[in-house]
């Protein structure tokens, strides 16, 4: 309503102004009040294209950059502001390049945020980056389709189960339109006239040692699952512990692993992943055992199912190094 009311005063006043853009903007963090500089802000064409970004210099307004490319401002078109950082939900707003005020965007902290930990571990999908289309963000269940977040949920839960997906947030979700990437010559695999959605599922264990796993889905508006996510199959299993995704803590990992091999290396983070070959999640040790002067390099890598500890394989590799 903050937001609502800012845009309808600045309206009233400065209606009479012309120009090419807007003046200027600025960045808050909602609950503080407190200007966030140097965030990362675009501006789209149209709702797909990628026009320009914003610009601060450090100080506490933006401005908008020169566009990319040869792009060029026309009121036969309409803009949108996008910010779409980690640590906040995104924000999607329609702009007026012909007004000279300054408006202010206040945004919202994701609850779901979480920090990369030292010695727990961490994983996200990362923001698509594309030269001309921009795919929009969403952040929320709410935010999707009504209809496209219902079909994800429901072949989500029939794959891992209800106790699994209470554990489950989204981190990142966009969604990327055909026939829109197709006018722009974008390469992609989906069918015409589909809008397809791409998914960053999450869960935080950080008893456990995981700070935050995710795993993408991607999904077609023609209701078929082209990527599932990488998740233990619910159906597979048998007994509470997989189903409910009750982990062993990662120490009680380690000690597995170094009765296995007493020469494991703790200094380094293990990684956790999904094993599709046990359908399971697994801790993942890895050591490189010996560096030739030819650049050759020995290495072995164990994986320990993240439930019970049992030790699922040991793949011993050799590759060369040309540095």
């Amino acid at each position: 309503m903050r937001f609502r009311l800012i845009l309808i005063f600045f309206q009233v006043v400065f209606l009479s102004h012309s120009g090419i853009c807007q003046a200027f903007y600025r960045i808050l963090d909602k609950s503080s009040g407190e200007t966030l500089k140097e965030y990362d802000c675009e501006v789209i064409q149209d709702g797909y294209i990628n026009y320009s970004t914003l610009k601060s210099n450090g100080s506490d307004y933006y401005s908008i950059a020169p566009p990319y490319s040869d792009l060029q401002a026309s009121g036969k078109h309409r803009y949108f502001l996008s910010i779409e950082k980690r640590d906040y939900l995104p924000q999607w707003i329609e702009i007026d390049l012909e007004r000279k005020d300054t408006l202010e965007v206040f945004l919202d902290k994701d609850p779901n945020f979480r920090e990369e930990e030292k010695g727990l571990f961490f994983n996200w999908c990362g923001i698509p980056i594309m030269r001309s289309y921009y795919p929009k963000p969403f952040r929320r269940w709410e935010d999707l389709p009504e209809n496209v977040a219902e079909q994800i949920k429901k072949q989500v839960i029939a794959r891992i189960g209800p106790a699994a997906f209470q554990k489950l947030y989204i981190s990142t979700a966009h969604q990327f339109d055909t026939d829109l990437m197709n006018r722009l010559g974008v390469k992609n695999s989906y069918p015409p006239g589909t809008k397809s959605y791409r998914v960053c599922l999450s869960f935080s264990d950080p008893e456990k040692g995981i700070a935050q796993y995710t795993s993408e889905l991607v999904y077609l508006d023609n209701g078929t699952m082209v990527v599932p996510p990488k998740f233990p199959i619910f159906a597979f299993h048998k007994g509470e512990r997989v189903a409910n995704w009750d982990l062993k803590p990662v120490q009680e990992i380690t000690k597995s692993a170094q009765e296995n091999f007493d020469d494991l290396d703790t200094s380094s983070q293990p990684i956790f992943e999904y094993y599709p070959r046990r359908d399971t999640f697994a801790w993942v040790f890895s050591k490189q055992m010996e560096k030739k002067e030819n650049g050759l390099i020995r290495s072995r890598t164990m994986y320990l199912d993240a439930f019970t500890g049992e030790l699922l394989a040991v793949f011993y590799d050799e590759t060369l190094s040309l540095h």
